[in-house]
């Protein structure tokens, strides 16, 4: 265990089933500083971007869905919605619903029991929803007024937990690096290997922080969309002391790191992600996306 796992844990409970779903829809085209601040140069358009849904079930065989992506008709929100995506420029596609999803997998989708939109332990209010301490909702305001996280537990012994940010963050680089989880001296050479060959990678990277004003041990990005940024950062900060621990998994809901493979998709089970060394694969993944970035350095 890290120094820092003492600062995320949770009362013994029970576990819940977890399993990822690709609900299909994708996002292209939105613009960082939309979403994030400050900007950096090289990293203007977001990556296309999924939309994940989360299947949990219960010992006793409640079913609950956590998110539901992107409709398929998203024309027909709200104008005050699809206005907003038409006007911004964002190429939106889904193409099956989750319900059409679930049954192709064998759940019927009249067994679903509850749907929770994402629209304390540490120093997040917390509500055991089945009882038993397999799944908590968690209090994470912000992005919206309400907006709520998810925490299930994976497995005992040890206690494992995968946490479902839904929007709080559209970026994994709007959560870390962290005071708690700073950047390393060494990572894969496969998500960088043009700058990480290097014989010091984390201060290559900590450039693109300090050049941009942010403090080496501070996220790359502050969220700029919600309907209260500076409780969206206060949200961020609690979270990242469960992102520091190591039996925690943190995915968000446009998480583009789950698109290249590295886990277990719906209709399988996600409950063995420490065990298969998913958190390893997926936790500075998003690095990628600075590679423009990074080459402007370079040259500079």
């Amino acid at each position: 265990m890290t120094f820092w796992n003492h600062l995320f844990t949770v009362p013994t409970g029970g576990i819940a089933i977890v399993k990822i779903i690709d609900t299909t829809s994708r996002i292209a085209n939105s613009s960082v500083d939309y979403l994030m601040v400050p900007p950096m140069k090289g990293f203007s358009k977001m990556p296309t971007h999924p939309s994940w849904s989360f299947l949990i079930e219960n010992p006793s065989g409640t079913r609950v869905l956590f998110d539901l992506g992107i409709a398929i008709d998203w024309r027909q929100y709200a104008p005050i919605v699809s206005d907003r995506i038409t006007t911004n420029g964002w190429h939106i596609t889904a193409d099956r619903s989750v319900a059409d999803i679930i049954e192709d997998g064998g759940v019927p989708r009249e067994s679903i029991n509850s749907i929770i939109w994402s629209l304390v332990f540490g120093n997040l209010r917390a509500f055991d929803f089945f009882g038993d301490g397999s799944f908590y909702l968690l209090d994470t305001p912000g992005h919206s007024v309400g907006h709520l996280g998810g925490l299930v537990r994976t497995t005992k012994n040890p206690d494992t937990f995968i946490f479902m940010g839904g929007d709080l963050c559209h970026h994994a680089g709007e959560v870390r690096p962290s005071k708690y989880k700073p950047l390393p001296n060494e990572m894969a050479p496969e998500i960088l290997p043009e700058f990480l060959r290097q014989v010091c990678p984390g201060a290559v990277l900590e450039e693109l922080l300090t050049s941009r004003s942010r403090a080496a041990d501070q996220s790359f990005f502050d969220p700029h969309l919600g309907s209260d940024i500076p409780e969206a950062i206060r949200t961020i900060g609690k979270v990242q002391e469960a992102d520091a621990n190591d039996n925690v998994l943190f995915l968000y809901a446009h998480d583009t790191s789950l698109l290249d493979g590295m886990v277990d998709l719906f209709p399988q089970v996600a409950n063995n992600w420490k065990k298969n060394g998913w958190r390893t694969k997926l936790y500075w993944h998003f690095l990628g996306d600075f590679r423009e970035a990074l080459g402007l350095l370079d040259n500079a």
